[in-house]
This record gives structure tokens, sequence and C-alpha cells, in this order.
């Protein structure tokens, strides 16, 4: 949420220094990597954007879409919000031993260049779809003597629907990044950052407190490579 709010920030300070519109729209093709630890996302991007014309040209906004594939092992999952804007009494985690979650979402763009070939962007996902298999995960609880559930084992899957509600509202499965794009070639170029995933499995079960949404939420180093085939 801190993300949207610099790239928001961004926009309005160079909409009150000069006035702009659309020109010269350009495609972005990106493939990424990010990991910390056991924990890790590869993800293919298009992106379009569309460069605010002013004195310098310098902020670009767009849209576009990105598939995301979170995958890793031993993660521990913390329970979510039982409702819109209520939290749980208290903190458990499901804890799977290997998982991978398949998310395909639309995302929004923006970035700003601080030389002809250095740019700093910010991206984050708004909405779309996820797939996992189902798994089996072991539920921790400290309060056992008063959860009644099925066992400590729960079976638990990625949910359908992913949409941006803000911080731990959200939905589903969901990628963000702020990274740094250096063009090495007038069409070619590597970025550098970090991203922040954030992933949710519901059980079967309602367990403890009611509660059957978990989530892990890492923010991790982040690299990729884009290809901008009519960059100028």
């Amino acid at each position: 949420m801190r993300m949207l709010l610099v790239g928001c920030m961004l926009v309005c300070t160079h909409a009150v220094r000069s006035q702009f519109y659309f020109v010269n729209p350009d495609n972005f093709y990106n493939v990424g990597f990010s990991s910390l630890g056991n924990r890790n996302t590869i993800s293919v991007s298009w992106q379009h954007m569309h460069i605010l014309d002013g004195k310098d040209k310098a902020l670009k906004i767009g849209y576009g879409i990105r598939y995301s594939s979170f995958f890793g092992a031993y993660g521990d999952f913390t329970s979510a919000l039982s409702s819109f804007g209520t939290t749980p009494d208290d903190i458990d985690t499901v804890a799977f031993e290997n998982y991978r979650i398949h998310s395909l979402n639309l995302s929004f763009y923006a970035s700003f260049a601080i030389t002809k070939r250095l740019e700093v962007e910010l991206n984050i996902d708004a909405f779309g779809l996820a797939y996992s298999n189902p798994i089996d995960g072991y539920y921790n609880t400290l309060k056992r003597k008063l959860y009644t559930g099925e066992g400590l084992f729960q079976r638990a899957q990625a949910p359908r629907y992913n949409v941006l509600l803000g911080g731990a509202n959200d939905r589903g499965s969901l990628n963000s990044e702020l990274v740094i794009r250096y063009w090495f070639r007038r069409k070619m170029g590597f970025k550098v950052g970090i991203a922040h995933m954030a992933n949710e499995m519901v059980t079967d079960n309602k367990l403890y407190n009611g509660v059957n949404r978990f989530k892990i939420t890492p923010t991790m180093i982040a690299v990729g490579f884009t290809y901008s085939p009519y960059r100028l």
C-alpha cells in the first residue's frame, strides 16, 4: 500500500508542474525472479506504457497483465482477516511443506526516468484469478483445548479470485514491485529491486474463531529483464 501511495504522489507532483497528455505509447515484456530464503516467485508480464508529456517527458503510467508463480517449502501461513475490517482474536498458522500458487492479474505501473538509461518503476496487481492444487498443511494453534475442528492436518488451496483492497484486507494472490531499471541497450533493460507478495490459502474447514483464510506476505529481492520493441 505504501508503494501505491508513492506512485500517486509522483503522478500528482508531475501534474502540478506541467500540463500533460498521452504520447508515444510503448509495450514492455518482462521476465522476473524474486527470492528470499525458501520463498520464490517467477513472473512474466506485459505492460502498456504512456509518456505523460511535459518539459522532461520523464513520467510514464500504464497497465498490463502479469502471471506470477509463487512457490516454496516449509512456509507458515498466518491467520488472515475473518471479515473485512476485523481481525481474529489470536494468530494461528498453517504450515505447508511444499506449495505453489499461480496467479494472473491486471496490474498498474508508474515509472520515472532519472536519466535516459535509468528509471524507477512501481507496479502493483489489482485483481485477477489464482489457482493451486489442494494440499495438506499442519494447523498450529495454542487453543487446541478450545478447537473442535476436524484435526490438526488441514486441506487447503488458493482462492479463485484476487482483489486489491488495501493492506491486510487484500484477497488472494497479488504481486507488487519497486525496482530500478537500467537500459543497457535501446530496447533491452535489466531491473533490480524488491518484490512484495501477498498469497493466501483457504482451508476446507473453518478453524478456531471461524477463520479459514491464511496468508504469507514475504518481501523479496527481485531481478528481471525487460524488452521494449518500440522504445525510442
